[in-house]
Formats: structure tokens, sequence, C-alpha cells
């Protein structure tokens, strides 16, 4: 009898040993029940995108490869049914990656070393996981506009010119902290019980409906507003808006609920006018100009997300932002699509600069802070230089509160998506 209930223990023992590995019961003996990761480990392997090592240990510290992170990401879209190809001669069709390495390749979250290896057991630095979270929720569609000023981190000439965005977003939706408070080490291992952390931080991140995601670039505090009724995998329109001189200082937060602007597109229908918009919220009394470096950047670092059509970016300012507006249009003419400067100034010899760039100003004829005639100029200009697609509509008898009434109006949007920029 005790012979039969030694056998049974063993078995049971043996069973016990079979079973998935759960942080839940406090099972690891290399994860202290204070160790900082231990509520992202716990996280991680009760959601299924985590196991351990086998011994009773997750090796916290323990880095990630390329297999590793592919898996992860196959086990949160629900481990789909892959068929196997022998696209990689290093991916074997008999591995626990085998499948996740060819459903990464199919979706463009992440591709071989070569076109002929994958490196399935390659380190992964922090800049490559932040890049391939950043590729999955551009894929997925939860937003990755968001950024975070990187000037701050005194290791940032490391990060690799193609991991700026990605890690900038990372750190801007709080996914990925600094090792230390002025380091980021971008190519630094990630490991083990890193990635369990940017996971829970990731689900918590793409359970959140992106309506609006803020970020920062050069110093430029900025807000990303998503159309209601948003989709993952299509591509929207974006439209880019410069705020007046009496946001300046205003700061984000109450800058989108006090300009008129946000007000008045809110009240547009979305499904004909979708528009993804970006504005940005001056902090000095510099203007526009100044900020043209960045401005451009910003514009074109957003632009260049999943879920932005490049080919009609549109851009539109009042006032100090009417001034941006043809600056910024007749600088970078090959990024716009179309600009609409409201009660803008400059000078007519911008004119030949905006040949190719589609223009529909506005400007009060009453006008006494910005002449009425800048924009009278311009427009003349453009045309005199070639330029077919430039008008000028004038609010006779106004001065320079005329915005609200562009704002509101269904036709200037229309006017904009009805043009693109070509393809290539």
């Amino acid at each position: 009898m005790k012979r039969v209930i030694s056998t049974f223990f063993v078995i049971v023992m043996i069973a016990a040993a079979m079973l998935p590995v759960s942080a839940e019961g406090g099972i690891f003996t290399d994860v202290s029940a204070g160790r900082w990761s231990r509520e992202f480990i716990d996280y991680s392997v009760d959601k299924g995108y985590l196991n351990g090592v086998g011994g009773g240990r997750f090796d916290p510290t323990g880095t990630t490869t390329r297999a590793m992170v592919v898996t992860v990401l196959w086990r949160m879209e629900g481990s789909p049914e892959t068929q196997y190809r022998p696209d990689f001669r290093d991916v074997p069709g008999n591995t626990w990656y085998s499948s996740p390495v060819i459903w990464a390749k199919d979706s463009g979250i992440v591709l071989g070393v070569s076109e002929t290896e994958f490196s399935p057991n390659g380190k992964i630095t922090r800049e490559q996981l932040s890049t391939m979270l950043y590729r999955y929720s551009g894929v997925k569609g939860y937003g990755v506009t968001g950024r975070a000023a990187l000037d701050g981190f005194t290791d940032r000439s490391k990060i690799s010119d193609w991991a700026i965005s990605p890690l900038s977003w990372a750190v801007g939706s709080g996914l990925i902290n600094g090792v230390t408070e002025k380091t980021v080490e971008p190519r630094g291992n990630a490991t083990r019980e890193q990635l369990a952390t940017m996971l829970m931080r990731f689900d918590s991140y793409r359970e959140k409906s992106p309506d609006l995601i803020k970020g920062e670039k050069n110093g430029l505090p900025y807000a990303v507003i998503y159309p209601e009724g948003f989709k993952a995998g299509e591509k929207y329109p974006l439209l880019v808006f410069l705020h007046g001189s009496g946001s300046v200082g205003a700061g984000i937060d109450e800058y989108l609920v006090s300009n008129s602007f946000f007000t008045e597109i809110a009240k547009l229908d979305v499904s004909e006018y979708p528009f993804i918009t970006l504005t940005p919220n001056l902090d000095d009394e510099s203007g526009w100009l100044g900020y043209s470096g960045a401005l451009i950047g910003m514009i074109r670092d957003i632009a260049s997300t999943p879920e932005v059509d490049e080919t009609r970016v549109y851009l539109m300012g009042t006032s100090l932002g009417g001034y941006g507006t043809w600056f910024l249009a007749s600088r970078y003419p090959e990024t716009f699509a179309a600009a609409v400067p409201i009660c803008g100034g400059g000078s007519a010899s911008l004119g030949p600069k905006l040949v190719t760039v589609p223009i529909w100003a506005f400007h009060g004829e009453l006008d006494e802070a910005v002449p009425y005639q800048d924009s009278v100029n311009i427009v003349n200009a453009i045309k005199e230089a070639g330029g077919t697609d430039a008008k000028l509509t004038t609010f006779w008898g106004v001065g320079h509160g005329n915005w609200d009434q562009v704002y509101s109006d269904p036709e200037v949007y229309a006017w904009m998506l009805s043009h693109s920029k070509p393809q290539g």
C-alpha cells in the first residue's frame, strides 16, 4: 500500500512539474515577492505571454531573443493558425517559434536579418523591442503618433536612426522608462523582466481607444486627435492646424478646450471628413517660423505612421498660424497636398515657391492686425509664377476675427480632400 501511495505521489509531482509555469502561486524561485518586476512577471505568465525557463525559474535578468519576442506577439494576437513555410534556413518547421516567425514576417512586424536568415537566437536590444511593439501597434491601429522628447537622455546619440520614432513613442506611451534618470540604454539587451513589464503596460495602452494622444518633439508639445470610429488597418488624411497668438502659452490641455477650432471641427460629419488632426502648441511668442525645423520633422514623422495617408497631408493656420502656414508650405511644398492660411501674412516672394501647393486663403478686408494686402499679394504672386490652384476668399467689411466661419465650413474640408500628392 505504501508503495502504491509513493508511486502515486511521484506521478502527481511529475504532473505538477509539467503544468504551465505560473507566477500566480509564486513558484519561481528566482522571483521574490519584493522584486520590482514581480507584478509584471505574474501578469505576463498568467496571460500566457511568457513561461518559466524550467527548474522553477523565470530567469528575470536573462536576455530576450528574436524568436521569443515574435512568439510573445503571436500569443498576444491569439496564436493565429499560420501555415509554416521554409522561408528562413535557420527556422525549421518543428520548433516552438516556427509559426510565430512566419506570422511576424507576413504581418510586417519582424522581418529576417536577411532574405534567408531570421536569427531566432539573436538577442533583442531595448530599441529593437520598442520597434517591434511600435510596428505591432501600428498594424493593429492602437495609435503610434505619441512621442516623448529624448533629449534628456545623455545617451540619446546612441539611438539608431530607425529607432528614434519607436523609442520616442515607447517612452511617451509609458511602455519603457530610462534605466536611470539620464540614460535609456537603447542598445542594451532587453531582459525577460523588462519584456514582461512592457507587455503589461502595452496591454493597458492598447485597451485605450486612440481618440487623443499627446507628445512632444524638440521641445514642441502637440496633440493628435483621432476621428470617431477610427479603424485599424485604414489610412486617414492628416490635418495639421497651427494656432494664433491667443493660444500661445496656454498649455496643451487648456489649448484643446479653449480654441474654437476644435469646437467647430467636432461638428463635422466624420464619415465625410475623417481627419486625423495634428496640432502643436507654442509656449512662447517667437512664432512658428523659429520652430519650422521641429515642426516639419514632427509632421513628417507622424505622416509616416501606418494610420496616415502620406499623400493627403493638409495644413491650416490662423493669424500667427496663418503666417506659419504660408511659410511652412512654401519651404516644404512637397509635404502638403493643400494649405489654408487664414488671415495670415507674409511676403509676395513666397509666391513662386507655392506654385505646386493648392492654396485657399481667407482674409478680412478691414484686418488691422495682419494686412489684408499680404494675402492678396501672395496669391497674385503664385498666379504670376504659373500657379493654377490658388484663390483668396475676402470677408468684406470684416476685420481680423473671421476664422470660426472657415473652421465650420464643410466646403473647406471637402476642397482639401479633393487634393492629394502623387504617390512616389
